[in-house]
């Protein structure tokens, strides 16, 4: 069916079905109206989706209506109702102990090791130099070896050493895992306690080392990680269920979807990937990219998220939403080809004059430049205040602006 056929279809309304909600007859024009958002093989699937989705409104509506009638707004007292219908996420004792049970490397404490050295001080791209320090570490080990007092022997030997660590008789103190150069971690982790038979090479020179006492991970107690578990896996129930959500939505035709964090850009670099870029990533993952042969594109908004546009370029998504902070040249610049940019008008400007429209249009157009990519957008929710005609401004001045970007 062409796209002609299936718009004389939607305008003509005796191809309409009649629909009765608790009594009520549904206007036909909603039907046709809603009909635009459900792509579907053709005419009748699409009809069928848009009358469930409409149906389903209405019985919302009509079970939230006290609460619309005292002043509620629509979307908030529907999302209240469904909240409150909706089993809240319950994590057991048994599923958190079952968890620590099958994740055991996840509460091992990392092993600890104490760590006396000397180092002799070498260049990696200076060979002459490491084989000179290597033997005179082979010989330092040699003597300590021979030593009845090792304290007193090694101690004796610290004004040949180039690390700070001298002035406190060598000791490193107890590293765990992370805390020093990788080449040198590995070794010291493979040595019994004691004084290691051989020189230990890094990109720093040779180090005589001695291993004062090692401690392997130990496991951590249930208890002191009990609360940790649950709210982890209640963490993961819920974006999952924000997964399960999104994937519903496109299921029923929805052709793209958004993942917005209004509250990302208040949070420290650190809480930022810990917090909100993490969650995001995994429900990225779980999305379903592809339904009934199209792709499904996938945005990532995080108000205030200039900061970190290259971390969230790196998450899977398509496209990154940019609030009316950022630069959209920049951030072009920044990501490359990796995601399209969607945004970024400042929604304020909705309040200005026509041309102050058009002309701030116009500066985030040529921003961005000429080439794909580009979604045009406000950089947040647009007012409930704003001038629809002022909205419409808007979206003459891209269709009439964009064209000579649109080439490479």
């Amino acid at each position: 069916m062409s796209g002609c056929d299936v718009k004389q279809l939607i305008q003509t309304t005796k191809f309409l079905p009649d629909i009765t909600i608790n009594g009520k007859k549904l206007d036909k024009s909603r039907l046709a109206q809603e009909i635009q958002y459900h792509p579907a093989a053709n005419f009748h699937d699409a009809m069928q989706q848009a009358a469930q989705a409409l149906i389903l409104r209405e019985l919302l509506r009509d079970q939230a209506r006290d609460a619309i009638a005292s002043g509620t707004r629509e979307e908030d007292a529907i999302a209240a109702l469904i909240a409150a219908h909706v089993p809240p996420v319950t994590i057991r004792d048994s599923d958190c102990a079952a968890y620590y049970r099958q994740n055991p490397a996840r509460f091992t404490e990392a092993p600890r090791v104490q760590v006396r050295h000397i180092l002799l001080p070498a260049a990696k791209d200076d060979a002459e130099a490491r084989h000179i320090q290597k033997k005179q570490a082979e010989r330092i080990i040699a003597d300590l070896q021979q030593a009845p007092d090792l304290h007193h022997a090694f101690c004796a030997r610290l004004h040949l050493s180039r690390c700070p660590s001298r002035t406190q008789e060598g000791l490193l103190g107890e590293l765990v895992p992370g805390q020093t150069v990788p080449e040198f971690e590995r070794q010291i982790y493979a040595l019994d306690a004691g004084l290691a038979p051989q020189p230990i090479a890094s990109r720093y020179g040779w180090h005589v080392v001695w291993i004062e006492h090692k401690q392997p991970g130990r496991p951590t107690a249930y208890e002191d990680v009990r609360d940790d578990i649950k709210n982890w896996l209640h963490a993961r129930r819920e974006r999952q269920a924000v997964a399960d959500y999104l994937n519903t939505q496109i299921e029923h035709g929805a052709q793209a979807v958004q993942i917005f964090d209004t509250w990302g850009g208040t949070l420290s670099p650190a809480a930022f990937e810990e917090f909100s870029l993490a969650y995001m990533r995994r429900i990225v993952g779980s999305l379903k990219r592809e339904h009934q042969g199209r792709r499904v594109p996938v945005v990532l908004f995080t108000k205030g998220g200039g900061l970190w546009l290259e971390q969230m370029a790196d998450a899977g998504a398509d496209a990154l939403g940019l609030d009316w902070t950022c630069d959209i040249g920049s951030a072009r610049s920044r990501v490359g080809s990796r995601v399209a940019l969607q945004g970024n008008l400042d929604p304020a400007a909705l309040y200005g004059s026509p041309e102050s429209i058009r002309a701030e249009t116009a500066r985030i157009l040529e921003s961005y430049g000429k080439g794909s990519g580009h979604v045009f957008n406000l950089g947040h929710g647009i007012s409930q205040f704003a001038d629809p005609e002022h909205a419409k401004v808007l979206v003459d001045a891209v269709h009439e602006l964009s064209h000579p970007y649109h080439q490479a």
